[in-house]
């Protein structure tokens, strides 16, 4: 079961990292094409720089799941490398708990927000505002989808292994 679980996100974190690099490798081309026929013939499409913008937002979202995974989140590990491990294992479970209320939160905006914007339409490329507000909940559920993985590894490195005689 563990190892099913570790399987499944880390296929999950797979693909979010090869749709962040194809999406971000999509964002770099148009913004060079967008450049060289600015200055080269003097000539730029309207749209380029709404869809490399639109491109950041999914691939923000992508790579937000990679770091959630692989606990690349910023802070301060001065104090926290000095915890038991027990501590460690109270203190990541809480702080997982409070990224799923906030995934859960963001999801719910963000399919609001999708559904309320159906039948708006983007400046320059004219297509439906509801598919760059779909970053927001694609992306939460990416990133909600590595939280079994950590609170597996939580329990495995700090309560299992760790113990209180171990500190």
């Amino acid at each position: 079961m563990v190892s099913k679980v570790n399987t499944i996100t880390k296929k999950i974190a797979d693909g979010s990292m090869a749709l962040a690099i194809l999406l971000l490798a999509m964002s770099a081309a148009f913004m060079i094409m967008q450049v060289l026929l600015r200055y080269l013939i003097s000539f730029s499409f309207p749209w380029t720089e709404e869809l490399s913008r639109y491109l950041m937002v999914y691939v923000t979202f992508f790579a937000s799941a990679i770091l959630l995974r692989e606990d690349k989140n910023p802070r301060v590990d001065i104090i926290y490398m000095r915890l038991p491990k027990r501590v460690k294992f109270v203190f990541n479970t809480v702080f997982y708990l409070l990224i799923l209320v906030l995934l859960a939160i963001l999801f719910q905006q963000g399919l609001k927000a999708v559904l309320s914007s159906t039948g708006e339409l983007t400046p320059s490329l004219r297509i439906s505002w509801a598919i760059p507000y779909m970053a927001i909940p694609i992306g939460s559920i990416a990133m909600a989808c590595q939280l079994p993985y950590l609170a597996i590894k939580n329990y495995r490195e700090n309560w299992v292994k760790g113990g209180l005689d171990n500190d």
